[in-house]
């Protein structure tokens, strides 16, 4: 019955009409050519082969330098620190891309008509705009838990992995939206010889132009200027804490600290000592000290903050001519005469968009080797983000005479005396 009403709804159709039809769907009308198969468009004609080995050499790159970030991250157990958390969800976040988004982006930009579907039709811009919306927040939430640790290194970190969860089921929220904006027209149901031939539009009925205002400012504007002012406040943080640092002998302190040339307090030094005893953490060399003062390694942590900035920079910039050619095109009139011209300019800005999977994962590496250079990222985080651990060669931020006295106090440099044996010798020497 339903196929009977099909038919009836169908209407024989001339060669004028069938010849507009294919003019407007490839930009050519030949009649001759089949719509269920993909066609080039036909400004991309000629330099196709380019843009295909541009973007499969971005994807080769990107996955292969995301996947040893991702790989080094498990291995040395990074991402136990926040800061590597976030990392690690970026670099999934840019595998995504890699093995998913990329492809159907290249797919789509190179075919003038549209094969894939009504459910691709609806779903696509949402595959595509998750992963970003992703790596935005994350890089929001990164700057600001980076504030909060420069700020009070003994306050909690943000629970990374619960912050990275809510990142990917804020960015499905946000594309929800897309399938109200977007339909699919099979013109099959109206002309037979158009059987299984679909249009992917957006709806005119809707305005969609608002709703990509809503996603450029929340999704862009805000991001980078909340991420803009944390570097910034973290940066003068670590100012801060380099002048106090020189003033107070190479010591930054936090709250419930000492000031550089005075004794710990008797019952700092009695759980320091009762710590010493019965918590070793990372390693036979780790010990963690509950009440001891604990300074930043400026040096390391500006270092930090300079890859930090230019991640988070270079993500902006890459991202910035796609999101201003999304929210123009609705004032563009794109005709026969400009349509290459804007097909080649939104292709270029689709690849510089997607640069950042290959230059971050990049900055990741260079920043570890630089830091094992220096003082080793893999040590300086490597026993995690819940408590602050010092091991003996953190006993360089302290000034000579406090670090002298108090490895005497705590014996780091003897092995441990067995105090029972020793009250046995004294009172056998007393009696």
């Amino acid at each position: 019955m339903a196929q009977k009403s099909k038919e009836a709804g169908q209407a024989p159709i001339d060669d004028r009409t069938l010849e507009i039809i294919h003019e407007y769907i490839l930009g050519v009308s030949d009649v001759d050519s089949d719509l269920r198969e993909p066609h080039l468009r036909p400004s991309l004609v000629e330099s196709y082969k380019f843009v295909i080995f541009a973007f499969c050499l971005q994807i080769a790159v990107g996955f292969v330098v995301n996947a040893v970030v991702f790989l080094a991250i498990l291995k040395y157990k990074l991402y136990k620190d926040a800061t590597f958390a976030f990392v690690l969800n970026n670099t999934i976040c840019d595998l995504v891309k890699c093995v998913f988004v990329l492809p159907l982006s290249v797919y789509v930009l190179l075919v003038q008509n549209w094969v894939l579907g009504e459910c691709m039709c609806s779903f696509l811009p949402m595959i595509q705009d998750i992963p970003m919306h992703v790596t935005t927040l994350t890089y929001t939430l990164m700057a600001w838990d980076r504030l909060r640790f420069i700020k009070k290194p003994y306050r909690p970190r943000l629970p990374a992995f619960v912050c990275c969860f809510g990142t990917w089921l804020s960015a499905m929220c946000l594309v929800l939206p897309y399938p109200l904006y977007i339909i699919y027209i099979d013109l099959g149901t109206y002309v037979a010889e158009l059987d299984g031939v679909g249009l992917c539009i957006y709806n005119l009925v809707d305005n969609m132009e608002e709703y990509m205002r809503g996603i450029f400012l929340t999704m862009y504007v805000a991001p980078m200027c909340l991420v803009s002012y944390f570097y910034i406040r973290t940066s003068q943080e670590l100012k801060n804490c380099g002048n106090s640092s020189s003033v107070n002998g190479g010591l930054r302190t936090s709250t419930g600290g000492h000031i550089s040339g005075h004794r710990p307090l008797r019952r700092e030094i009695k759980n320091a000592n009762a710590s010493l005893n019965s918590h070793r953490d990372c390693d036979d060399d780790t010990v963690s000290f509950p009440k001891r003062p604990f300074r930043l390694d400026i040096f390391q942590e500006k270092m930090n903050q300079r890859y930090l900035i230019f991640t988070a920079l270079v993500y902006g910039i890459c991202l910035c001519p796609i999101m201003v050619l999304r929210l123009a095109r609705f004032a563009l009139v794109e005709t026969y005469d400009n349509s290459g011209i804007l097909d080649m300019v939104y292709t270029i800005f689709v690849w510089i968009a997607f640069a950042p999977v290959c230059i971050t994962p990049l900055i990741h590496l260079i920043w570890q080797l630089s830091s094992s250079s220096n003082v080793g990222l893999r040590n300086y985080f490597h026993c995690g983000g819940k408590n602050p651990k010092h091991t003996r060669d953190s006993f360089e931020v302290l000034d000579s005479e406090m670090n002298d006295s108090f490895r005497k106090r705590f014996n780091l440099d003897k092995p441990p005396v067995d105090t029972r044996s020793s009250s046995l010798m004294d009172g056998a020497d007393g009696s």
